[in-house]
């Protein structure tokens, strides 16, 4: 039957393939004399779905070994998950059988489907239900679905499913039909199979439990028969042997279960410690087929087991805390010891080959130190025990690799069974110690944390993940700064992580279990930063499973943990605006040749990297071409791309052929170093190089071709570090020119020591010093216009091998360039060890980064396990199909970035002037704007954003309206309490912050146009250098200003200084003191007016000197206008009078009498004047700018010894303050005592820092 099975199988592929080259359309999967087919399946029912399974049948024996059940979704083609089926097919009827899979989540849209697949990939059925599409990807690529016509819905029965009937052989032989109650692993109601050919086969006993010989069998168990078909039992057709309780037959037993498994529940319990027979009489077992003979079994079937002897438990024991001990090796190590206790962890049937046993909790200890748990390794698993067992086990302690252990067994006896847990160890992260979880070492353990998948690296290999709490794990040098720093860092990291292993301790598991549920398919990822929380598990130190893999303490689950996805697959590449877009792209060894590879063209032999044959390279060429695709930027830098020249058959040629195949002829083009520069292996000798690929259609070449080597610098090493390819490209669009340098730094894994620069220990790994001394060389190299475009606008992209905190990125960022993902958010690219950071780059020259409207990184690599890469060694078979897809994910281990470039940004309008400081509380902060074109501007399109210094955020963002602003002209964004009259737009904003530093940016769709950083510089907004000037808190009516007014030079520090404000007008060349005029008048005498000020003079005439007589008069203006005598102040402004009498800081009281001459009053009501006064000194009023009036006699009256709050003006007396601004200046010499009199007393004013 095997045989048939084989010639008709290939008989289908071929008549598929003829079909396709007949040219006959879509390949369909046509069935053919199928004789393995999918026979059941269930996949909907009412309220949840439950019991989700597929079934196959086909001739007995039949090995399943490498098939698959794939699941095809209709919506758009693509596979979602594989199902590996396993072992041979059973004799249920007429030398057919079936076999079914449980699988939790077939889709139930319309349609959807499921292909089957043999161990040597191809699709033996290709079936659907609600209707047929075509695949995508995967085994049944390109095939077009056959419908088998009847459904399931949301209204099915649970329990039901949808089955073939008839009778035959063969697929064809059946007919589906609708939904029946399920008959999963039995032959399908209404089916009956007669595979010809086969002939019948006598039923048999195919399991039992107890097995046979099995021993410790509690008294009160049941016993279970399977046979390897549907049977018809009759009479006495087992008996049971006991040597003390006596035979049982059928009537001393209640039977249930058949056709084919049964289970047997005597009616009294066995005696303790005595070997039972069982036999099963052939005689009374016949098939229920009719194909016929044979009927019968051919033969009785007869086993043995032994019943539990209670006083084998009664041996004394040791405690297993006792054993244990507080350090972190046994103090009993090599002696032979019992133990008794609750069976918490059982992985007999697993390479572990053993069970962990744990105390009772009411025989523990109350040492936290010792734990209370052991790992019996039984190696035979003679004794079958099981979660929950009560047992007693006598062996020799050993210390296995640090994890002590029960070895050599002699004796193991279940004591009960059924016994509730002890309690479970609870571990926390990050640990206290390095040796925290010795305490927990072989028991039962739990966490209420939910953990992050921090690495998968071995999810493939062993079944494991790493994970660790709060977040993913960060590379230290990421972070911060290499030395003691990272190094502290690094020893934080190991206290925060712990390994979740599925406990096979097989190499390659097939399945491999996590995520769950499903297990791991192309479709059913589990990424770096997803959650895993409801673990309940026992805890070990063991390794992977395979020589010289990690000893660590790792967790195998005792029960399924629950896995979320934080972290879903981006299904498309980041937004990042612009007009043009760069990216980088590391392209894994991409070698098109497999045999044969030369160190450049017509090199020395070297050895091949990458795909090791076409199959794997076809799968590697698939998904590179679909992720560069899908990006769809106008320039491309490549890292590790075949270095075999640039002719058809190089590596390079054919990406790009294969790129073109897909987005059209002529989309892509690579540029040819060799060529244009005219010299063969121009980009060295590596097996590997960097490359340029680009869009003709939207740039072009421009300029020279250059590559920075050793030639070039001596110390930047080309026999470390591959050679640098720079190339200037214009867009069509707008003719604005930018200049690539794509990289490749040395790595770290591999040692430098025959150039003096060794691993140093400070986190930054092997090769250090030459990978600075590259980048230097590189920004060095830059400054001199390499290719000859004069143009400033460079941007360093590639694969650094260096952390963000590390010399070689420092030493670029020193140059002026920002690095962009940083600029944007990006903290990841690579995964190395369980630990996150960026190897890949976008650095921006200073003119550039203005341009720059966004980057990002596209996290469809380092996310993802290595598994699901192309490879497909150690790999089964159906892994081969199940663990891949044509699609952009794990396309690579590094993930691209791509920036969006806006080369055609208007710099018409500038930040001009920013008062972000003031005396007393901020309410006169405002932002000018200038149009410094020649014509006309509108502002829509353009924002404002307030940016906090400290970690660069923005927290504030305005959009402007759309208005237009002439030549010139200025517009005036005020705070929503504004001091200043003259606003364009009044409550613009909340505040601007003033720390050190801060900073303000105006950008244009979205790209930075001009910036300004105070106080410091601030990442991405500092232009060459940050402004040394800051605004104040102490000195009225100072702010950051343009001068010359409106001129932008690219420099915060040349363009900006502090100067007296002008909102709304050119910027004052006045620096320093702002004030207008201020006069001091110690000879005073009633009808002789106090003249103040040399423009526009203002007389002040005390009529009354008051008693005690005044003594001197000092008067100050403080404002950015002098008023005109005949007319309001403006707002912001004020005068400031002091009246000193002689007996100052005393008690008595007096009353001045003050003219004041100004008319137009602004606010007639207000009260404008306040007397200041404290303990001793301190005197004078504060005039409100705007608010004094038409007031030509106006007493000032002085009542006693008070403070702020005792004012009057005229008729208006009160006792709350006015909201005035008070002051601090640069006065003369002359009035230096007065005002420290008045600073120690009511004029001081507090220096602010505000952080939203």
């Amino acid at each position: 039957m095997q045989r048939r099975y084989l010639s008709l199988g290939l008989l289908g592929l071929l008549a598929i393939f003829l079909l396709v080259l007949s040219g006959g359309g879509t390949a369909v999967a046509a069935p053919l004399d199928i004789t393995i087919f999918i026979n059941e399946i269930h996949y909907d029912n009412a309220s949840t779905d439950t019991g989700e399974a597929v079934e196959v049948a086909g001739p007995t024996g039949t090995d399943l070994s490498g098939w698959s059940i794939v699941f095809y979704n209709g919506n758009g083609g693509a596979s979602y998950g594989t199902a590996n089926l396993s072992g041979s097919i059973p004799d249920l009827q007429n030398g057919c059988g079936v076999v079914s899979i449980a699988y939790s989540g077939i889709q139930n849209g319309a349609p959807d489907g499921l292909a089957l697949v043999d161990s040597g990939n191809n699709v033996i059925q290709f079936l659907s239900y609600e209707g047929s599409f075509t695949a995508i990807g995967g085994p049944a690529d390109g095939m077009t679905s056959v419908d088998i016509g009847v459904t399931e819905s949301g209204s099915t029965p649970v329990g039901d499913s949808l089955q073939l009937s008839g009778t035959g052989a063969i697929y064809e032989d059946f007919t589906w039909a609708t939904s029946s109650a399920e008959t999963f692993d039995a032959v399908n109601t209404g089916q009956t199979f007669n595979c010809s050919g086969g002939g019948d086969t006598a039923p048999s006993v195919s399991s039992t439990n107890p097995t046979d010989g099995a021993t410790a069998v509690p008294v009160d168990a049941d016993l279970s028969i399977t046979f390897s078909e549907a049977v018809n039992v009759a009479g006495d057709w087992f008996q049971i042997a006991c040597a003390s309780s006596g035979t049982r037959m059928v009537a001393d037993t209640a039977v249930s279960g058949g056709p084919t498994a049964f289970t047997i529940n005597p009616n009294a319990d066995f005696a303790e410690g005595e070997t039972c027979t069982v036999t099963v009489y052939a005689a009374q077992v016949t098939d229920q087929d009719s194909d016929d003979p044979p009927d019968n079994m051919a033969a009785d079937y007869i086993w043995n087991f032994t019943t539990f002897t209670a006083s084998a438990c009664a041996a004394a024991d040791t405690p297993i805390h006792t054993i244990q001990g507080s350090g972190a090796a046994s103090p009993e190590d090599n002696n032979i010891h019992t133990i008794q206790g609750i069976v918490v962890g059982d992985f007999q049937a697993s390479d572990i080959n053993g069970f962990f046993v744990q105390e009772e909790d009411a025989e523990a200890d109350a040492d936290p130190q010792t734990s209370e748990g052991i790992f019996v390794y039984e190696g035979s698993n003679s004794v079958d025990v099981a979660m929950g067992d009560e047992v007693q086990v006598t062996g020799t302690i050993d210390e296995y690799y640090t994890l002590t252990e029960l070895t050599t067994v002699t004796d193991v006896h279940v004591c009960s069974s059924g016994n509730a847990m002890p309690t479970a160890g609870s571990i926390t992260l990050p640990l206290a110690a390095t040796n925290a979880l010795e305490q927990y070492e072989g028991m039962r353990v739990t966490t209420a944390q939910t953990w992050t998948v921090t690495n998968s690296y071995f999810l493939g290999r062993g079944g494991a993940l790493t994970l660790s709490y709060n977040d993913r794990l960060m590379q230290p040098t990421q972070v911060t700064t290499p030395g003691m720093a990272a190094n502290a860092w690094q020893a934080s990291n190991n206290l925060n992580q712990i390994i979740l292993d599925e406990g096979s301790l097989i190499q390659n598991p097939d399945p491999i279990v996590y995520p769950a549920p499903g297990g791991l398919s192309a479709s059913n990822t589990v990424r770096g930063g997803d959650q895993v929380s409801d673990l309940i598990g026992v805890l070990t130190y063991s390794y992977y499973g395979w020589s010289g893999s990690l000893d660590a303490y790792r967790i195998h689950p005792t029960q399924a943990p629950t896995f979320s996805s934080s972290n879903s697959r981006p299904a498309t590449p980041p937004a990042v605006g612009g007009t043009l877009k760069v990216a980088t792209f590391n392209v894994l060894n991409y070698f098109n040749t497999f045999t044969g590879c030369t160190a450049g063209v017509s090199g020395a032999a070297i050895d091949c990297r990458g795909a090791e044959d076409a199959t794997e390279f076809t799968r590697q060429r698939d998904k590179i071409i679909n992720a560069i695709v899908t990006l769809d930027a106008d320039v491309v830098g490549l890292m590790e791309i075949e270095n075999d020249g640039y002719g058809g058959s190089s590596a390079i040629a054919d990406l790009v052929d294969g790129l073109n195949a897909v987005a059209g002829a002529g989309t892509y083009a690579y540029v040819d170093a060799d060529a244009l520069m005219g010299t063969i292996n121009i980009l060295g000798t590596d097996a590997i190089k960097v490359g340029l690929l680009y869009k003709p259609g939207t740039v072009s070449l421009v300029g020279d071709t250059a590559v920075l080597n050793s030639t070039i610098d001596i110390t930047f090493l080309d026999t470390k570090n591959r050679p640098t390819l720079i190339q200037s490209f214009q867009e069509t669009a707008s003719g604005e020119i930018f200049t690539v340098a794509v990289n490749h730094l040395k790595s770290k894994g591999s040692a430098c020591d025959d150039v003096s620069d060794p691993d140093t220990g400070d986190g930054q790994g092997n090769c250090n010093l030459t990978r600075e001394a590259a980048a230097q060389a590189m920004v060095n190299y830059l400054v001199t216009d390499p290719t000859n475009v004069s143009d400033p606008d460079f941007l360093i992209i590639g694969d650094l091998n260096s952390y963000a905190m590390e010399d070689p990125i420092v030493a670029i960022e020193a140059a002026s360039y920002t690095n962009l993902a940083k600029l944007y958010g990006d903290t990841y690219g690579y995964s190395f060890d369980g630990q996150w950071g960026t190897l890949d780059y976008a650095l921006s020259s200073s003119s550039l980064t203005s341009q720059v409207s966004n980057a990002r990184g596209w996290h469809i690599n380092a996310d993802e396990p290595i598994v699901l890469d192309y490879n497909t060694n150690f790999k089964s078979a159906g892994q081969i199909a199940s663990l891949y897809n044509a699609d952009a994910y794990r396309a690579s281990d590094h993930d691209p970035i791509i920036v969006g470039l806006n080369l055609t940004l208007p710099h018409d309008v500038i930040i001009n002037e920013v008062d972000y400081d003031q005396v007393g509380t901020d309410t006169a902060e405002f932002i000018e704007l200038k149009n410094i074109s020649t014509g006309t501007v509108s502002l829509n399109g353009y924002t404002v954003e307030l940016v906090n210094g400290s970690d660069g955020s923005v927290y504030e963002t305005i959009t402007l309206p759309d208005v237009t602003l002439a030549a010139g002209a200025y517009y005036l964004l005020c705070a929503s309490s504004p001091q200043v009259t003259n606003c364009d737009w009044t409550g613009a904003f909340a505040s601007i912050q003033n720390g050190a530093p801060d900073a303000i940016g105006l950008r244009y769709q979205g790209s930075l146009v001009d910036a300004l950083s105070y106080e410091g510089s601030v990442a991405g907004y500092t232009e060459t250098s940050a402004t040394v000037a800051a605004d104040s808190n102490s000195v009225m009516g100072i702010s950051i200003s343009r001068f010359p007014d409106g001129i932008d030079t690219d420099d915060n520090s040349a363009d900006f200084s502090a100067r007296c404000i002008t909102p709304g007008t050119a910027n004052s060349s006045q620096t320093g003191s702002c004030t207008v005029d201020f006069m001091e008048e110690c000879t005073v005498s009633t009808g002789t007016p106090i003249s103040v000020g040399t423009t526009n003079p203002i007389a002040l005439e005390f009529t009354d000197l008051g008693s005690p007589a005044i003594s001197c008069v000092r008067v100050m203006y403080f404002g950015y206008d002098h008023p005109n005598a005949s007319s309001a102040l403006q707002t912001g402004a004020y005068w400031h009078i002091e009246a000193i009498p002689s007996d100052a800081g005393t008690t008595t009281a007096f009353t001045y009498d003050l003219t004041l001459p100004f008319t137009n009053p602004v606010y007639p009501d207000d009260k404008v004047c306040r007397w200041l006064e404290g303990a001793g000194s301190g005197y004078g009023w504060d005039c409100e700018a705007g608010a004094i009036g038409d007031y030509t006699a106006t007493n000032l009256t002085r009542s006693g010894l008070h403070g702020f709050s005792d004012w009057a003006v005229g008729d208006y007396v009160g006792p709350t303050a006015v909201t005035l601004q008070t002051l601090s200046t640069q006065p003369t010499a002359a009035w230096l005592p007065l005002l420290a009199l008045i600073a120690g007393l009511f004029f001081i004013v507090i220096a602010k820092r505000k952080r939203n």
